[in-house]
């Protein structure tokens, strides 16, 4: 599962010029979790924060049940960071990508609720160019034995 979350994080790198933040702002960077950049309290400061706790959510939503109907019918946006690595990333915001970010339907619930929260937050969801995905697909990925959507 780290290693699609990993792809994901990389397609949202390879986007991260879509325009995830607010114009005129600088991009906050991470360290152990901590968000810097920006004014202390800014809109920036705050959507970063809502988009990395997304992203640990989102990979919640990623785990899937090959034998249920639709397991990855679901699209949720994706988080755009900067950065080599997950673990290293600055994230700057999300985005829609056509054809990617599906999610399991039964586990959206969580992440439904970030998003609710960073939308309320004035955050906006941009909408970003990349690779159009084939259908998703639930299937064991990597090292892991558990099945996501991807």
């Amino acid at each position: 599962m780290a290693r699609f979350v990993g792809r994901l994080t990389l397609v949202a790198a390879v986007v991260c010029g879509c325009g995830g933040k607010p114009a005129g702002t600088a991009s906050p960077s991470t360290s152990d979790g901590v968000v810097s950049g920006g004014a202390p309290g800014s809109p920036l400061t705050a959507c970063a924060a809502i988009a990395m706790e997304y992203r640990s959510v989102l990979r919640t939503a990623l785990v899937c049940d090959p034998g249920a109907a639709d397991p990855c019918g679901a699209q949720r946006p994706l988080v755009v960071s900067e950065g080599s690595s997950v673990d290293d990333a600055k994230v700057t915001g999300l985005c829609w990508v056509a054809g990617v970010g599906y999610v399991n339907p039964a586990r959206t619930a969580s992440v439904d609720q970030v998003l609710l929260r960073y939308q309320a937050a004035g955050c906006s969801i941009s909408f970003c160019p990349g690779p159009s995905g084939g259908p998703p697909g639930c299937a064991a990925r990597g090292n892991s034995a558990m099945p996501t959507c991807g």
